[in-house]
């Protein structure tokens, strides 16, 4: 049985060893997939299961030890953040045991059985400046059910006394299980495989049924797991990316000197007024503006529209969950995005509420509103979000 333990935490940590040479391979962790497919072996660990008081009037704890553990896992990402996860795994290993035993029950097999449904979370998927490895991290919690399966033709397994029960009966050595549990991306394969690794923490009730008048006394049980695996992406959808690192400045290449004559000056022509929508606190506003003959457009006072109105002001287009295309939420009402940016009068809108610093817009009319817009830009350039209700009516 330890040697089977040991080939099963080999694999594992033969995931975790390639870690660092992941490092060259940059932005290979930073896919986002509809649904991730994974298969992992590794190595576990059964806490006190029952107690029993020996004649001198010693309490024996017994355990199930080191086993290998082998599982399947599949996860429906709902969100880049936010999915959900089921998971089953095989524990091999021996019936509980205590220390002192002269003889083990090594001969007396049972197979345990784990299964769960949990949310997982990667806190990280969508942050640029984080690493690879940590951008891939994920978290995950829920419950399930653990069964215990052991051979015999008896009620109870042997070889313990009449105070403890170990049924042979499936049903009556399943109980409830509850799991924690945290892993990473660790070396890519190809485009859609990599090799992973996983830790997690099964809790649940022990198995057995006791006699406490006897000395027996049942324990909360724990199965830690440490794992290694290949895991398969499938579903094609890409999370914001490390921006691209600028070429280093090349000096200009020298100007040959041109001893032409200098060419006739024609006067430029005259700067043309314009009206220009803008955000500002939180409403709309227009401001006359002049736009010169190379195209840039001035304020009365000399500055340029860009430099006193910033793009990432209160502007949505620099934002994270706009560039992700997450929905929005308010007062319990999801809005998605609809169709393309557009451009709107500042007097057709007015402003209900702010999101992350950007102001959303409803039109005037009032009423309900079954689409809301967020600008992008200066010009009153507006993407419009659509109430899911409403989406899935048309859709339907």
């Amino acid at each position: 049985m330890r040697r089977v333990v040991a080939m099963a935490l080999g694999a594992a940590l033969a995931c975790v060893t390639t870690g660092q040479a992941a490092q060259a391979q940059g932005g290979w962790l930073r896919r986002d997939a509809r649904l991730d497919l994974a298969a992992y072996a590794g190595g576990s660990y059964g806490t006190d299961w029952f107690t029993l008081r020996s004649p001198a009037g010693a309490d024996q704890p017994y355990r199930p030890g080191y086993g290998p553990i082998f599982g399947v896992a599949a996860t429906w990402w709902a969100t880049p953040h936010l999915g959900l996860r089921g998971h089953a795994a095989y524990v091999a290993s021996d019936l509980p045991d205590a220390s002192s035993d002269v003889i083990r029950n090594g001969s007396f097999g049972s197979n345990q059985y784990l299964y769960d449904l949990a949310l997982s979370y990667r806190p990280w998927i969508a942050r640029a400046s984080a690493p690879d490895w940590l951008a891939s991290t994920y978290l995950f919690a829920g419950g399930g059910g653990s069964t215990t399966s052991v051979a015999g033709a008896e009620e109870c397994a042997r070889p313990y006394p009449a105070a403890v029960c170990l049924s042979t009966r499936a049903s009556d050595a399943t109980v409830g299980a509850g799991v924690v549990g945290a892993g990473m991306d660790m070396y890519p394969m190809s485009r859609t495989v990599t090799l992973f690794g996983e830790g997690a923490v099964h809790a649940y009730s022990a198995p057995v049924r006791v006699d406490e008048a006897a000395g027996a006394r049942r324990h909360l049980a724990f199965t830690p797991r440490v794992v290694g695996g290949v895991r398969v992406a499938l579903g094609g959808r890409r999370a914001p990316v490390r921006p691209a690192v600028k070429p280093p400045f090349e000096p200009p290449h020298p100007v040959p000197v041109d001893t032409a004559p200098p060419p006739r000056l024609t006067p430029e022509p005259p700067m043309r007024d314009v009206r220009v929508c803008i955000v500002h606190a939180g409403t709309l506003a227009v401001v006359p503006a002049r736009v010169n003959a190379a195209g840039d457009t001035l304020l009365a006072d000399g500055r340029s529209l860009a430099d006193a109105y910033p793009p990432g002001g209160e502007y949505a287009s620099g934002r994270a969950w706009f560039v992700s295309g997450t929905a929005l939420a308010r007062d319990g009402v999801r809005y998605e995005k609809l169709g393309l940016p557009r451009v709107l009068g500042a007097d057709e809108l007015r402003p209900a509420w702010v999101e992350d610093g950007v102001p959303v817009f409803v039109p005037a009319g009032g009423g309900a509103a079954e689409v809301v817009y967020l600008p992008t830009r200066p010009g009153c350039e507006f993407q419009p979000y659509q109430r899911r209700d409403v989406a899935l009516k048309v859709r339907g």
